[in-house]
């Protein structure tokens, strides 16, 4: 696999990761919570499908899918516990991305045999 026929993919799944991050952040109030968190929980299952496993970028991508859940079952209102919320939201996100860029492609594709839905489990 060329480092080009990786960024494609990728870039497709990061693209629906920050659009869902992005509904997350800012829209959370009038977004079903659950319908945010699914597709969310999808588009990092299937990023996770096309890297070679690193503990550092699972660990990102749990405490991410974490954060965004807990944001977004409580919406992005301005009272300290969800200003909480929203600061450790965008501190996983920036680790997230910092992760990321030490991605290597999986030579196994979507056949890596280990339990991508365990991983994102909501608190």
């Amino acid at each position: 696999m060329t480092p080009q026929d990786f960024a494609n993919p990728v870039d497709e799944v990061l693209g629906s990761i920050e659009s869902t991050l992005t509904q997350i952040e800012f829209e959370a109030v009038d977004g079903d919570p659950r319908e945010l968190r699914e597709s969310l929980r999808r588009a990092l299952i299937d990023l996770m499908r096309i890297l070679e496993r690193d503990p550092g970028i699972e660990t990102a991508t749990a405490d991410l899918y974490a954060a965004a859940a807990a944001l977004a079952d409580h919406g992005a209102a301005r009272s300290l516990r969800e200003a909480r919320k929203l600061r450790l939201f965008r501190d996983a996100r920036a680790r997230f991305r910092d992760r990321l860029s030490r991605a290597r492609p999986c030579a196994y594709g979507s056949t890596a045999g280990w339990r991508l839905e365990e991983l994102l489990v909501p608190a």
